[in-house]
């Protein structure tokens, strides 16, 4: 019985490694199946390419439809741009008059308040001094 046990156990011992194992003819039939499936993506890929560039004429419309399409979307994106950037300006022009307007403002105070000064330069008893300050200031 021991040796009956003995030679059981060495079989599968012995056999063990070679389950893992594919034969090498498997292995290439394998290779030659996946090689001739890419081979045939690759076909189809080629094909869906060539239809998509479509020559023929009757693509042609469809194609200038996309590119006007295209064109006029551009040409109303310019327009809104333009429109904005006029609006902007006038807001820049609006702005410099008020500036403009606000400069003549100080201007003629400052004219009104030099009229006052000179009239009070007489009364004052350090007007000397206070001509000169204003000079430096200016």
């Amino acid at each position: 019985m021991r040796c009956l046990s003995f030679a059981i156990l060495g079989m599968l011992c012995w056999s063990g490694p070679a389950w893992g194992q594919t034969p090498a003819a498997d292995q290439t039939e394998l290779v030659r199946t996946l090689l001739e499936r890419i081979d045939r993506l690759e076909k189809r890929v080629a094909d869906l390419e060539t239809k998509a560039a479509c020559p023929s004429a009757a693509c042609e419309p469809a194609a200038r439809v996309v590119a006007a399409s295209a064109a006029e979307s551009r040409i109303s994106a310019a327009e809104s741009r333009a429109e904005e950037a006029e609006g902007q300006m006038q807001r820049a022009r609006e702005q410099r008059e008020d500036a403009d307007r606000r400069i003549r403002e100080l201007e003629s105070n400052l004219e009104d308040t030099e009229k006052r000064f000179a009239g009070a330069e007489a009364r004052l008893p350090h007007a000397d001094t206070v001509a000169q300050r204003l000079a430096e200031l200016r």
